[in-house]
Order: C-alpha cells, then structure tokens, then sequence
C-alpha cells in the first residue's frame, strides 16, 4: 500500500512539475503562442536559382512539391521575441516531364531569437524573421529530404553561415558561405 501511494505521489509532483515548469520559463508578463496549419510548397530545381541540392542528387532538373504540417510556438517578453517552427511531411519529386520519380520525407526546423523585435515581423500569428538582417541575435534554419538534400543556416548577432548539400556518392557542397550583416 505504501508503494502505491508512493507512486501516486511522484506521479503527482511530475505532472505538475511539467506543467508549472513552462510558466516558470516564460516569466511575468511573457505572451505565449502556439499553433499548427497545413504547409505546401513548390520548388524548381533547374539550376537557374540559387538552390541546386535535389538537381544534383537527382542528376537532373526537378520540381519538389514539399506537404507538411507547420507546427509553431513562440514566447515574446517585452519587445524579444522567441520562436520555434517544426515541419514534418513528405517531398514529391517529379522529373520536368512531370513524372512522379520520388517520395522521400521531408522536415524543416526554425528557431529564432529575436531581441527587441527588430527584426521579425508579425504576421497574424507567425512572426518572419528577417533572414540576414544583422539585427538578428540567434537563428538556425535547417531544411532537409531525407537522403537527397540539405540547407541549413545559422546566425549569431549577425553573423550568417550557411552550406547546402546533396547527398550523392560521396556528398556533394553545392554552396556554402558567410557573412557579417
């Protein structure tokens, strides 16, 4: 018997540690949001931009259709603003024939801090940020079909580095580069 109230009572302090936990973490005055929507995106990797991952693994041009579901969360206390956006999906890759050539998964995350707001923007309930700013405090970006290709980006006060790779035999560095904005 001893056990089981034991055991009610650790149950009890965990469940309320992880809920008082995160009120804790965001402060007197802090604004919180969290939220989820639908996400759908098309991209042509043709080599006549800038992003060329998907072209190179595939050995050839490619439109991605990208599906997923957006999951976001920020905290804002005073004018800083926190942010984190999780996607989760899968990636169409079609021939420019229109031929449907892969299906791989698909997820991006994004993670900002923003001090004194400026430099993000919000829109609704989804604050932007504003990539290459040299207002920004900390960023990093990372975006990814599994197995085929890579981007991710990181920034600290300004600061940018980013590298984008394919992951063909043995891994391709289509671009890469940084910055002080």
């Amino acid at each position: 018997m001893k056990a089981k109230v034991l055991f009610a009572m650790m149950a009890a302090l965990l469940v309320s540690s992880l809920i008082a936990v995160p009120v804790m973490a965001q402060g007197k005055g802090a604004k919180t949001g969290s939220f989820s929507a639908p996400f759908t995106f098309t991209m042509v990797y043709d080599g006549s931009g800038w992003y060329k991952g998907p072209e190179v693994y595939y050995g050839e041009p490619v439109t991605v259709v990208y599906s997923a579901t957006n999951s976001w969360t920020w905290i804002v206390k005073g004018d800083n603003v926190r942010q984190n956006l999780v996607q989760e999906g899968i990636a169409e890759v079609y021939n420019m024939s229109g031929d449907l050539i892969d299906i791989r998964d698909f997820h991006a995350l994004e993670q900002f801090y923003d001090e004194g707001g400026d430099a993000c923007t919000l829109y609704g309930n989804w604050y932007q940020p504003g990539w290459w700013s040299g207002a920004m405090e900390r960023y990093h970006y990372h975006w990814r079909i599994q197995g085929v290709y890579e981007f991710e980006v990181w920034c600290h006060d300004g600061y940018w580095e980013w590298v984008m790779t394919a992951y063909t035999s043995p891994p391709t560095i289509t671009d890469s580069g940084e910055f002080q904005a």
